[in-house]
C-alpha cells in the first residue's frame, strides 16, 4: 500500500476515504528491465492482497517483466522519457531500479510532478 499525507488527486485521494490513508488499488510504473526490476516486480506482486491490487506499468524489453504488466516502450535514462511516460500512465508510485537512470535525475524529474519515488536523487 502507498500512504500519502496529502492528497494528489484534489481530496478524493488514493483511499477512497479511508481514514488509514491506505490505498485498495495503487498503480506502480517500474523504471528499468533488468533481472533486479523482475525481482522487484514480482515481490510488489506477490504481496498484493485481493483488496490491495497492484496494477504494474513496466519498461518494455524483457519478456518475463512484460508478462507481469502493462510494457511501455521508453528509454530508463532520459528524464524526460520518464517523466511524459508518469504523466500518461498517472501511477501511484515510480520504483527506479537501476543506478544509470538515478544518475541521470530520473528520481528528481519525477519527484517535480509530486508523484511519490522509490530511488535516491542525483544530488
Amino acid at each position: 500500500c502507498v500512504r500519502r499525507t496529502t492528497c494528489p488527486r484534489g481530496g478524493r485521494g488514493l483511499c477512497g476515504g479511508d481514514p488509514t490513508g491506505y490505498a485498495g488499488r495503487v498503480k506502480v510504473l517500474l523504471v528499468g528491465n533488468g533481472v533486479g526490476e523482475h525481482a522487484i516486480a514480482r515481490a510488489l506482486l506477490r504481496t498484493a492482497r485481493p483488496s490491495d491490487p497492484v496494477d504494474l506499468v513496466v519498461q518494455a524489453g524483457n519478456p518475463g517483466l512484460d508478462a507481469l504488466g502493462a510494457p511501455v516502450i521508453f528509454t530508463a535514462t532520459d528524464a524526460a522519457q520518464v517523466r511524459a511516460v508518469t504523466r500518461e500512465h498517472a501511477p501511484d508510485l515510480v520504483v527506479v531500479g537501476p543506478e544509470a537512470p538515478l544518475v541521470a535525475g530520473v528520481t528528481d524529474a519525477v519527484q517535480e510532478l509530486g508523484v511519490p519515488v522509490f530511488g535516491p536523487t542525483a544530488v
